[in-house]
């Protein structure tokens, strides 16, 4: 199981189980101690299962979000890798109709929008809207994503395939290019 860097990710985890005999994503809420005062792991966490994926994925989930609900890539058995919107409570957590290819990093940017990088591209995730929906922003393979949060105007800062790394915009536009 793997789970975000920043604190309110300590709270969700996602990963594969084992369900009915068939490898399963799943994404977990630890439910149990996580963290004292200073930060550091008290004991073993005791998490619930929060959301279930379809068997047969096997490219790994990415997460991110914050404490109250996670988005995540669930991967799928017939390649693609689908949105899910969780709730630490499981209600209202629901898999969307949102997927993408070959995903390799998600992260809510400075914007405060989520923006996932996958073999297609670049795209910002409107995840308010009655129907969550995805709009391309640059058609270069991304490699990683960084929040930039210092700067709402420049919303995530990517490394992409060709090596280079550009800060972008809340509107998908390229602002800096760097090498």
């Amino acid at each position: 199981a793997t789970s975000g860097p920043s604190w309110p990710l300590a709270f969700w985890s996602v990963g594969f189980d084992e369900v009915d005999g068939q490898q399963t994503p799943v994404v977990w809420y630890n439910t149990g101690p996580v963290a004292d005062d200073q930060g550091s792991v008290t004991g073993v966490p005791t998490a619930t299962v929060v959301a279930t994926g379809k068997p047969g994925g096997t490219v790994r989930p990415l997460i991110t979000g914050d404490a109250s609900v996670a988005y995540v890539l669930l991967p799928e058995p017939d390649g693609p890798s689908r949105l899910w919107v969780v709730h630490q409570d499981d209600l209202g957590s629901r898999g969307t109709d949102v997927t993408f290819r070959e995903p390799t990093a998600m992260v809510i940017g400075g914007d405060g929008a989520l923006w996932v990088a996958d073999a297609d591209g670049l795209h910002v995730v409107d995840v308010e809207a009655s129907t969550v929906a995805a709009r391309t922003v640059s058609d270069t393979p991304i490699r990683s994503l960084l929040p930039n949060h210092n700067d709402p105007d420049h919303a995530v800062l990517l490394l992409d395939d060709n090596g280079v790394v550009t800060s972008v915009a809340g509107t998908g536009e390229a602002v800096e290019h760097y090498r």
